[in-house]
């Protein structure tokens, strides 16, 4: 079992958040998973100036999943009027 750091970031001052996905992972174990989400708020102001991270999450995933990109536009959504 492996884990992927996922931390979410808004922006200053607005009600935008983003999730970004780490990109060096997975970790062998959820305390590395965890240091590379306290990296990675660490070094978004230099990326992301007007935004802060807020909260991480590290997700289990079964395997490596190297060489693939996570992506949501193929996710079918409910249309809420």
């Amino acid at each position: 079992m492996m884990f992927e750091t996922w931390v979410l970031v808004c922006a200053l001052g607005t009600p935008v958040c983003h999730t970004l996905s780490d990109v060096e992972g997975p970790y062998d174990t959820k305390k590395q998973c965890i240091e590379r989400a306290y990296e990675i708020a660490v070094e978004l102001p230099e990326y992301m100036p007007n935004y802060v991270a807020t909260k991480y999450k590290c997700l289990k995933v079964e395997k490596d999943l190297e060489g693939k990109i996570n992506t949501t536009w193929q996710i079918k959504r409910k249309r809420v009027d």
